[in-house]
């Protein structure tokens, strides 16, 4: 491999390498046939209402620019263009507001391979909430750097624990000026932020194919002067397919996601009915803002599709009436908001704070617990995410659902009820009844999968331990014993107990790990020292559970008359079953056990297949097909050998 080729290969960005090899191969071949440097790069301000966000915007691209009146308040999102004429940069700048209601929403606009500069008030702000906005921002921006601007109002000192801060966050620099009195300091400011750019290898030596740049800038000159000089804010995938045919891209799917995951165009597959390719992304971050801000505003936490008139009565021609159905999907779609039974769109985050008056009781004996813990702040729509996911669940109790900002009842209609709630740091998950394991451990996926969307470090999973005998109801209310997951796991693997040295005894660890089914691939543990504790795969336990699916769904495949198909599924798990005592990858791999399978997940994976549609069909078959996909993606990176998509997912 020559020296070129190895440094595309090294400098495809993080958004292509997330969506797989496939994904990563396309990208490179497309490369091979031409490259053309990106030359773009992103800044993101970040800070509290009034901290002087943009003022830096505007002064970086102008520093005799006006400052902003009280009433210029950022609503939602500003973007504005910084040209760097001497590198040949354009840097897109993206003023975020800092009222605290839209601070749920950044993180779809939020991301890495930009600098983000936090803008602190040190006068009118304390210090958490400068690390506040640094948490904000590594949640999504992952290793991105941060510049931290302290905005001087007067001569007082600001002091900024910036070593003990270094430690915590990547921070850039620390920069002390006013911004509206201090000329010299904003122009030494201006130019270092431009340098940062210039040598930043992220933007230095971004290429992406010739092919993919001249699409992006048709796209963008549709934005920026449309037909017939219209400005067009969104275009259809029929006017997109025209325009990559025009530059030979042949692979158009491909092209519509890179381009989405790049933030130069934005493309919902699974939106694909309202036929909207949006060409400006600040089009939907201000519609977003907009309908939370006029909730909000509304003294509600709720909206319907005819409230969409009103939402955007001054802004008929940028959101006209037919759009309105594709954002109304839109904030279900980043998980901002829920459809009720009544058609209403319900936003967990505009929920009362306080919780209702009764909630239920989990007696320790009777109720299993678990919480993540975390170090630092929490993401501000975390339980909001996990409410939405979950909301055909929520418990109703007369006429009123048992739901507030901060926490939920739900119920899976089984006789098990789970309370889910935020407080300090903590989600907390208790439930009972006599489906207890199975319901937990579906809270325990869901918000697992929620942790890993974010980039910054994992809470730490524990779980309530309950003691042996009679004991004090004082004493497990004042003492309770909380482990973490990964311990638990590691003392069962090494047939160890617990000893808990304030009842002197010893608790075995087994019987912990059957009921709240701790497996693997669920142990989740971070917290201490930023780290995440990366579990041993067992191979054995992931067997056993594919055996499991696959016979199930073999079974409903026969009692709906495809033997064929069945006995398919059947053999597989026969293979499973050859190797299940096996300890070495390269004995798993001989026998061809997860070759087998593969073909069953393409098949699964493949429309217009008889399995596909015979499976679609069948109660529950598409969440067992989905389980063993997973399954399989377990085994095939403990393998090395290439994973699947979930089938059934559009």
């Amino acid at each position: 491999m020559d020296q070129k080729a190895l440094e595309r290969r090294i400098n495809v960005p993080n958004e292509i390498r997330e969506q797989g090899a496939a994904a990563v191969a396309n990208y490179l071949e497309e490369l091979e046939k031409g490259a053309t440097r990106l030359n773009e790069a992103r800044i993101l301000i970040l800070g509290n209402k009034g901290a002087g966000k943009t003022s830096i915007a505007r002064k970086l691209i102008d520093p005799d620019a006006d400052m902003p009146t009280d009433k210029e308040s950022t609503a939602g999102v500003d973007t504005m263009l910084w040209k760097l004429e001497h590198e040949n940069i354009n840097v897109r700048i993206w003023d975020f507001a800092g009222h605290t209601v839209t601070h749920a929403v950044h993180q779809f606009f939020l991301s890495e391979r930009c600098l983000y500069i936090i803008v602190y008030d040190g006068r009118t702000e304390e210090r958490n909430r400068l690390e506040y906005w640094l948490n904000h921002m590594k949640n999504y921006g992952g290793d991105s750097k941060a510049i931290i601007l302290v905005n001087r109002r007067d001569q007082h000192s600001v002091e900024i624990p910036i070593n003990f801060l270094k430690e915590q966050y990547p921070i850039a620099g620390v920069y002390t000026f006013s911004i509206e009195d201090d000329k010299t300091e904003l122009e030494g400011f201006r130019n270092d932020v431009a340098d940062y750019i210039n040598n930043n290898p992220s933007w230095e030596n971004q290429e992406i194919p010739t092919n993919y740049y001249h699409v992006k800038d048709e796209l963008e000159n549709f934005f920026a002067k449309g037909e017939e000089g219209k400005s067009r804010e969104h275009i259809t995938r029929d006017e997109f397919n025209k325009i990559a045919v025009k530059y030979g891209v042949e692979n158009k799917e491909e092209l519509l996601k890179d381009l989405h995951f790049l933030g130069v165009s934005l493309w919902y597959k699974d939106m694909e009915e309202f036929d909207t390719l949006v060409l400006n992304p600040e089009w939907i971050s201000q519609g977003v803002y907009k309908i939370i801000n006029w909730v909000n505003e509304d003294k509600e936490h709720s909206l319907t599709l005819h409230d969409f008139e009103t939402v955007f009565k001054e802004d008929k021609k940028c959101y006209p009436k037919e759009q309105h159905k594709f954002l109304f999907k839109l904030m279900k779609h980043y998980e901002l908001a829920y459809e009720a039974e009544s058609g209403e769109l319900i936003i967990p985050h505009l929920l009362e704070e306080d919780r209702p008056d009764e909630l239920p009781d989990f007696p320790v004996g009777e109720s299993l617990m678990l919480r993540y813990r975390a170090e630092q702040p929490l993401p501000p729509n975390t339980i909001s995410r996990f409410i939405v996911r979950h909301n055909q669940e929520i418990k109703k109790e007369d006429k009123d659902y048992v739901v507030w900002r901060l926490g939920v009842v739900l119920e899976d209609g089984k006789g098990s009820i789970a309370l889910v709630r935020e407080e300090d740091r903590i989600i907390s998950v208790s439930v009972k009844g006599k489906d207890k394991t199975n319901y937990i451990s579906k809270f325990r996926e869901t918000l697992n999968d929620v942790f890993n969307s974010y980039k910054s470090e994992k809470p730490e999973l524990q779980y309530r331990i309950e003691r042996f005998g009679e004991m004090p109801g004082e004493l497990e209310a004042e003492e309770p014993i909380w482990l973490a997951d990964s311990k638990v796991f590691n003392l069962c693997q090494r047939e160890k107990p617990y000893y808990d040295d304030i009842a002197d005894q010893n608790i075995p660890m087994a019987g912990v790990i059957n009921i709240y089914n701790i497996k693997a691939e669920n142990v989740i543990s971070g917290g201490a020292g930023n780290m995440l504790i990366q579990p041993t795969f067992y191979f054995r336990d992931c067997n056993i559970s594919l055996q499991g699916n696959l016979n199930e769904l073999a079974q409903l495949l026969t009692n709906g008359g495809k033997e064929e198909e069945a006995e398919e599924l059947a053999n597989a798990a026969s293979a499973l079953e050859r190797v299940e005592k096996s300890e070495r990858r390269e004995e798993v791999k001989k026998k061809g056990a997860a070759n087998s399978l593969k073909r069953i997940l393409d098949a699964l994976n493949n429309k217009e297949s008889k399995l596909h549609k015979t499976v679609k069909g069948i109660k529950n078959g598409i969440g067992i097909a989905q389980d063993i996909a997973k399954g399989y993606n377990d085994t095939a990176q403990w393998l090395g050998l290439p994973q699947v998509p979930k089938p059934f997912l559009r």
